[in-house]
């Protein structure tokens, strides 16, 4: 059963139309670049975790300020560069050249032939350029802050009226690594800092591509509030997203009607959230049962109580023929359960010590993997 309606809506180079929670660092950037509409130039660094925003806000900050250039009669243009990838100043330009012209030859231009080209294309069209360096360490880290110095001071270079704009993006502050007179041309309070989001953004990052890339009603909430606690200890969107797709195609691949939490703890487990087999073999028979019946309510939903689980444990006892274990004893086995990995639980209500229960394993893997250690 299809439930992804747009795949490219999970992709990492897809630009939504809004960026939930991000909205003070793209209002920064509107502010820096004012002087861009203006004809200036502006250079700045956007700096933060993976999986904190900054490269998607780049690129649709750079969207928008095209857009207002366009009102005013003035054309901008911006090339993305991932530096990780193309860590030497000759390639970086040659991205740049070849934004300009597609048909540009890889080879035999040296790095200033090239800077002369851009200027020419730039003067020929009447444009701004806005370069965005990803992982701008890593240029800098291979071959210096040369090229900086050059964009930065662009006009200078060229002895022409083009200004170039810089927006570097970095996981650690660049500056350190650049020469004097490079660092001179960004200045601290051009440093926009992306913290990592919390659950609760992410929740919402969420929310916006379920309702972009897949039909009304194909997910679950259950699985987006475990996608959003999950990726949420990082505080990465990245992997929010990717989890969000890799569990959507799984679910499809079962023609499955929804989305559930139990396709995410798959997803999870298809990435590297394991079950180790000598844990599981290491419980003994009750907390084996404790956690069969944990994971029949968890095949179903998203998470348990503390109350339910009991109630299912008791069920599972008589289905094996044993003798329930006292309620203390029970939440023995819970806590060692949680020690050992296999289980979460956080206290949702003081008054009757009630814990929430949740699982990144999939259900139905430890469902088939307890019954076959105890013959069933």
């Amino acid at each position: 059963m299809r439930l992804i309606k747009d795949i490219g809506a999970l992709s990492f180079d897809y630009l939504p139309p809004e960026l939930p929670h991000r909205e003070r660092q793209l209002n920064n950037l509107k502010a820096l670049f004012a002087k861009v509409l203006g004809g200036g130039a502006q250079n700045v660094i956007l700096q933060g975790r993976v999986g904190t925003g900054k490269t998607v806000s780049a690129r649709l900050f750079c969207e928008k300020l095209s857009e207002e250039m366009a009102k005013k009669g003035k054309m901008l243009r911006y090339v993305h560069v991932n530096c990780r990838s193309r860590s030497s100043s000759h390639a970086v330009l040659y991205q740049i050249t070849s934004s300009f012209d597609r048909r540009f030859p890889g080879r035999g231009f040296s790095e200033d032939e090239m800077l002369n080209t851009i200027q020419g294309k730039m003067e020929a069209e009447k444009s701004h350029l806005v370069v965005i360096l990803d992982e701008l360490d890593y240029l800098l880290q291979r071959s210096g802050s040369e090229l900086i110095y050059k964009l930065t001071r662009f006009s200078e270079y060229t002895g022409k009226g083009q200004n170039i704009s810089i927006i570097g993006i970095s996981q650690r502050d660049p500056l350190i690594l650049m020469d004097g007179a490079s660092r001179s041309t960004f200045k601290r309070s051009n440093i926009i800092r992306y913290p990592p989001y919390n659950a609760a953004e992410l929740m919402d990052i969420l929310k916006q591509r379920v309702e972009l890339a897949f039909y009304t009603g194909a997910v679950s909430t259950d699985a987006t509030k475990l996608i959003a606690e999950v990726s949420g200890r990082e505080g990465d969107a990245r992997h929010a997203i990717e989890l969000l797709e890799k569990s959507g195609l799984i679910a499809e691949s079962e023609d499955a009607k929804e989305l559930t939490a139990e396709h995410v703890r798959k997803a999870l487990s298809d990435i590297g959230v394991s079950i180790d087999a000598e844990v599981l073999e290491s419980l003994s028979k009750h907390e084996s049962l404790v956690l069969l019946a944990i994971m029949r309510i968890l095949r179903k939903k998203g998470e348990t109580s503390t109350g339910d689980a009991e109630e299912e444990y008791r069920a599972v006892c008589e289905e094996f023929g044993e003798e329930p274990r006292a309620h203390t004893q029970f939440w023995k086995y819970l806590n060692s359960l949680e020690l050992n990995g296999l289980i979460s639980t956080e206290v949702v209500a003081e008054k009757g010590r009630t814990k929430r229960i949740t699982s990144e394993l999939p259900a139905e893997e430890i469902i088939e993997m307890i019954y076959g250690r105890l013959k069933i």
